[in-house]
Protein backbone atom coordinates (compact mmCIF):
# COMPACT_ATOMS: atom_id res chain seq x y z
CA UNK A 1 0.00 0.00 0.00
CA UNK A 2 1.71 3.29 -1.06
CA UNK A 3 0.60 6.99 -0.82
CA UNK A 4 2.53 10.25 -2.85
CA UNK A 5 2.53 12.95 -0.73
CA UNK A 6 0.85 15.96 -1.66
CA UNK A 7 3.99 17.99 -2.71
CA UNK A 8 3.05 21.16 -1.00
CA UNK A 9 3.90 19.24 2.48
CA UNK A 10 7.57 18.62 1.10
CA UNK A 11 8.90 21.27 -0.37
CA UNK A 12 7.42 21.15 -3.76
CA UNK A 13 9.03 17.70 -4.51
CA UNK A 14 6.74 15.36 -6.39
CA UNK A 15 6.74 11.64 -6.30
CA UNK A 16 7.68 11.65 -2.79
CA UNK A 17 5.31 9.03 -0.58
CA UNK A 18 5.14 6.66 2.15
CA UNK A 19 4.30 2.52 1.86
CA UNK A 20 3.56 0.01 3.71
CA UNK A 21 4.65 -3.69 2.22
CA UNK A 22 3.08 -6.94 4.16
CA UNK A 23 4.97 -10.35 2.11
CA UNK A 24 3.56 -13.17 4.05
CA UNK A 25 3.24 -16.18 1.14
CA UNK A 26 5.91 -18.90 3.15
CA UNK A 27 4.70 -19.15 6.43
CA UNK A 28 4.90 -17.76 9.71
CA UNK A 29 8.24 -17.51 9.76
CA UNK A 30 8.95 -15.48 6.67
CA UNK A 31 6.31 -13.09 7.04
CA UNK A 32 7.08 -9.05 6.97
CA UNK A 33 6.02 -5.90 7.41
CA UNK A 34 8.01 -3.46 6.49
CA UNK A 35 7.77 0.66 6.58
CA UNK A 36 9.38 3.04 4.41
CA UNK A 37 9.75 5.68 2.37
CA UNK A 38 9.81 6.28 -1.73
CA UNK A 39 10.89 8.43 -4.60
CA UNK A 40 9.04 7.97 -7.90
CA UNK A 41 10.18 9.74 -10.74
CA UNK A 42 9.77 9.52 -14.87
CA UNK A 43 12.50 7.78 -17.14
CA UNK A 44 10.82 9.54 -20.55
CA UNK A 45 13.71 11.08 -21.31
CA UNK A 46 15.76 8.20 -22.37
CA UNK A 47 12.59 5.71 -22.92
CA UNK A 48 9.48 6.01 -23.84
CA UNK A 49 6.51 8.26 -21.89
CA UNK A 50 5.30 4.97 -20.01
CA UNK A 51 8.79 4.51 -17.93
CA UNK A 52 9.65 5.26 -14.72
CA UNK A 53 12.40 4.41 -11.63
CA UNK A 54 11.20 4.06 -8.01
CA UNK A 55 13.73 4.20 -5.35
CA UNK A 56 12.27 2.63 -1.82
CA UNK A 57 13.86 2.10 1.72
CA UNK A 58 12.44 0.55 4.31
CA UNK A 59 13.88 1.47 7.51
CA UNK A 60 11.37 -0.28 9.82
CA UNK A 61 10.72 -4.23 9.45
CA UNK A 62 8.39 -6.21 11.08
CA UNK A 63 10.17 -9.11 14.18
CA UNK A 64 13.37 -6.72 13.43
CA UNK A 65 14.35 -9.31 10.66
CA UNK A 66 16.59 -5.88 8.97
CA UNK A 67 15.99 -2.97 6.47
CA UNK A 68 15.38 -2.86 2.34
CA UNK A 69 16.42 -0.92 0.36
CA UNK A 70 14.90 -1.51 -3.61
CA UNK A 71 14.78 -0.31 -6.97
CA UNK A 72 12.28 -0.36 -9.42
CA UNK A 73 11.26 0.13 -12.85
CA UNK A 74 10.06 0.22 -15.91
CA UNK A 75 11.57 0.88 -19.44
CA UNK A 76 9.57 1.08 -22.57
CA UNK A 77 11.12 0.97 -25.55
CA UNK A 78 8.06 0.97 -28.05
CA UNK A 79 4.35 0.30 -27.76
CA UNK A 80 4.71 -3.54 -27.67
CA UNK A 81 8.05 -3.93 -25.94
CA UNK A 82 9.38 -3.29 -22.20
CA UNK A 83 11.68 -4.19 -19.42
CA UNK A 84 10.58 -4.04 -15.45
CA UNK A 85 11.87 -5.35 -12.75
CA UNK A 86 12.97 -4.70 -9.55
CA UNK A 87 16.26 -5.08 -7.11
CA UNK A 88 15.73 -5.41 -3.33
CA UNK A 89 19.19 -5.47 -0.79
CA UNK A 90 18.03 -6.90 2.13
CA UNK A 91 19.94 -5.92 5.44
CA UNK A 92 19.53 -9.27 7.44
CA UNK A 93 20.56 -8.44 11.10
CA UNK A 94 20.67 -12.43 11.06
CA UNK A 95 23.43 -13.15 8.63
CA UNK A 96 24.64 -11.48 5.39
CA UNK A 97 22.48 -9.28 3.33
CA UNK A 98 20.56 -10.73 0.66
CA UNK A 99 19.98 -9.72 -2.50
CA UNK A 100 16.21 -10.37 -4.43
CA UNK A 101 16.73 -9.48 -8.21
CA UNK A 102 13.48 -10.39 -10.92
CA UNK A 103 14.04 -8.51 -14.24
CA UNK A 104 10.92 -9.28 -17.20
CA UNK A 105 11.00 -9.06 -20.76
CA UNK A 106 7.54 -7.76 -21.91
CA UNK A 107 6.16 -8.54 -24.77
CA UNK A 108 2.50 -6.78 -25.18
CA UNK A 109 0.25 -8.91 -27.67
CA UNK A 110 -2.80 -6.90 -26.93
CA UNK A 111 -4.89 -4.99 -24.37
CA UNK A 112 -5.35 -7.63 -21.62
CA UNK A 113 -1.96 -9.94 -22.47
CA UNK A 114 1.23 -9.90 -22.45
CA UNK A 115 4.05 -12.51 -23.05
CA UNK A 116 6.78 -12.01 -20.54
CA UNK A 117 10.05 -13.65 -20.03
CA UNK A 118 11.21 -13.51 -16.36
CA UNK A 119 15.13 -14.30 -14.85
CA UNK A 120 15.11 -14.52 -10.82
CA UNK A 121 17.91 -14.49 -8.51
CA UNK A 122 17.16 -14.70 -4.40
CA UNK A 123 19.47 -14.72 -1.82
CA UNK A 124 17.55 -16.35 0.36
CA UNK A 125 17.05 -19.56 -1.76
CA UNK A 126 20.51 -19.75 -2.48
CA UNK A 127 21.59 -20.19 1.16
CA UNK A 128 19.31 -23.49 1.23
CA UNK A 129 20.93 -26.21 -0.12
CA UNK A 130 17.53 -27.41 -1.30
CA UNK A 131 17.06 -24.73 -3.75
CA UNK A 132 18.84 -23.61 -6.46
CA UNK A 133 17.55 -19.55 -5.77
CA UNK A 134 18.05 -19.17 -9.73
CA UNK A 135 15.36 -19.50 -11.93
CA UNK A 136 14.36 -18.75 -15.72
CA UNK A 137 10.65 -18.48 -16.41
CA UNK A 138 8.24 -17.59 -19.57
CA UNK A 139 4.23 -16.61 -19.11
CA UNK A 140 1.12 -14.60 -19.86
CA UNK A 141 0.57 -12.03 -17.82
CA UNK A 142 -3.74 -11.41 -18.21
CA UNK A 143 -4.70 -7.87 -17.56
CA UNK A 144 -8.42 -7.39 -16.70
Amino acid sequence: MRREFDPEWVFGIEGLGFEVEYNGFNGKDTTALRYGLLYKHSLSVFFDKTSWLQWRYHPVESFERGQQASIIYRMGFSLFFFISSFADYNFDLDGQPKWVVEPQLNFVVNNMLDIVLEVRYNGYEADNTKLKGFGIATGLKVKF
